[in-house]
């Protein structure tokens, strides 16, 4: 089990490539390089206080190949320090930071989004309210409303199925999700309460309204399973 010491190392960049993916703001995986082995050192591998322990190891001509077909990027070159981490905010800038600062940071950041995401129910723009609650959740996953502004987003985008014809199915896989952490009528009550304030008077839900919709056979164990949301 090799350990380098990370105060040795450089931080020379990250296995995410931002420009391919959504640039949701969040901890990039750092790779790092070894002077004294003139070895790159790529995830994974376990950070340890002062320790990077055992790492996936390379020759330079590997990192740079990779980052010239862009499956990693490059980072300009920073002495490593521990407790420290490269992030992506969500500008899109690359940062290396304190662990303290990076943390800060990303709870801002969330709960900016998730009043933008507020804001744009209530202005009747569903689509940018869940994009903005989907931004929240990649900054802050442990925020306990970041799903309940994404689904209530989802619901008042079903009710229009010409305009938005995958609403509903992405609706049923938050509930989904949520189901890990919250009691499904709970969870759906949250989020019909957010959603009934943009809906007319004529719509408006009520306690007896507030159903649960159909779920499709192949959603119903999604549940028990590790999610990936693209």
């Amino acid at each position: 089990m090799k350990t380098y010491l990370v105060s040795t190392l450089d931080v020379i960049g990250f296995t995410e490539v931002p420009a391919n993916d959504p640039p949701l703001p969040r901890v990039l995986s750092a790779i790092f390089w070894d002077q004294e082995s003139k070895k790159v050192l790529y995830p994974p591998y376990l950070l340890n206080g002062e320790n990077l322990i055992s790492p996936v190891t390379a020759e330079m001509t590997d990192f740079e190949e990779r980052a010239d077909l862009e499956e990693i990027s490059r980072f300009e070159p920073q002495q490593a320090k521990t407790r420290w981490a490269l992030w992506l905010d969500d500008s899109g800038d690359v940062h290396y930071s304190p662990l303290s600062h990076i943390t800060r940071n990303l709870a801002d950041i969330s709960e900016k989004h998730l009043q933008a995401a507020r804001k744009q129910i209530a202005a009747k723009d569903y689509s940018a309210a869940r994009e903005h609650a989907l931004i929240a959740d990649a900054a802050h996953p442990q925020h306990p409303h970041r799903l309940v502004l994404r689904a209530a987003a989802e619901f008042l985008m079903a009710k229009h199925p010409v305009k938005y014809p995958d609403a509903q199915i992405e609706l049923e896989f938050t509930e989904a999700l949520a189901s890990k952490t919250w009691p499904p009528n709970a969870f759906r009550k949250l989020y019909q309460e957010v959603a009934n304030a943009a809906l007319p008077e004529s719509s408006k839900l009520t306690n007896a309204t507030m159903t649960r919709p159909s779920t499709p056979r192949c959603f119903a164990d999604l549940a028990s399973r590790e999610l990936l949301v693209a």
